[in-house]
């Protein structure tokens, strides 16, 4: 079964948190509380965050790909790649997480990424699209 866990990225303080606790709050009707690890106020409400779905896929180095991340994508043979910056989105039409590289409109499925790299490739992640949006020149 694949690990539910979320993040968030905090719209007035510009950082990025792992989510610790949501509780939908239905007595007061004020919707949904998110409580980042770290942080010293109890609960942040959806409009002062973005919050981030983990994919359930880690890169080749092991580590997490959530929705909004920039992955940096080197073939097997190593020679450059057409389309090496990829971002991370969950695909509406789809209705799954799916990539697309950047200068494109084609989204492939999330799970080709899983294959790439059984295959020798790599996909590295190399920032979220809140933290380094210049790598989207």
């Amino acid at each position: 079964m694949q690990e539910i866990k979320f993040r968030a990225w905090v719209k007035k303080t510009k950082e990025m948190r792992l989510v610790a606790q949501m509780d939908l709050d239905c007595f007061t009707g004020s919707g949904i509380h998110v409580r980042p690890f770290g942080m010293s106020h109890p609960s942040l409400q959806p409009k002062q965050i973005i919050l981030m779905q983990f994919t359930g896929l880690v890169d080749t180095k092991g580590v997490a790909i959530y929705d909004g991340d920039i992955l940096e994508f080197r073939r097997k043979d190593k020679r450059k790649s057409k389309f090496p910056i990829n971002v991370v989105a969950w695909n509406e039409e789809a209705l799954q997480f799916s990539y697309k590289a950047l200068g494109t409109e084609h989204w492939n499925h999330i799970r080709h990424i899983k294959k790439a790299i059984g295959e020798g490739c790599t996909f590295k992640v190399i920032g979220n699209i809140h933290e380094n949006s210049d790598l989207l020149v």
